[in-house]
């Protein structure tokens, strides 16, 4: 059977991340996702001083970043112990980690 425009295309999907998927919409009947109202920006490590990670560009006011006291300018360098250094890592650090504490490792800026 073959689909107009489709041939031959197909798409590999971690079995880890399938069994994620399946347990929340089995549970929750939705695909929940972490939410901390941020916006990053990978740091080159060869032009920071601070070391690899990810840089907070933005915070919206009010949301759990900013109540937590992240600042523009930190650089979140973990979540929960496991290094980050591309939006990706972070993104699959955080995973379906929803509504519970997540332990983010920050270097701040001397002032």
């Amino acid at each position: 059977m073959t689909t107009a425009g489709a041939q031959g295309i197909s798409f590999a999907v971690p079995m880890d991340y399938a069994k994620d998927v399946l347990n929340e919409l089995r549970y929750h009947g939705s695909v929940r996702r972490p939410y901390l109202g941020l916006r990053l920006i990978a740091v080159d490590p060869a032009n920071s001083e601070r070391g690899p990670g990810l840089m907070v560009h933005d915070i919206l006011t009010g949301s759990p970043a900013d109540v937590s006291g992240l600042r523009r300018g930190d650089i979140i360098s973990a979540v929960d112990g496991e290094p980050v250094k591309t939006p990706r890592d972070f993104i699959r650090q955080l995973s379906f980690k929803t509504n519970r504490p997540v332990a983010l490792q920050v270097v701040r800026r001397r002032s």
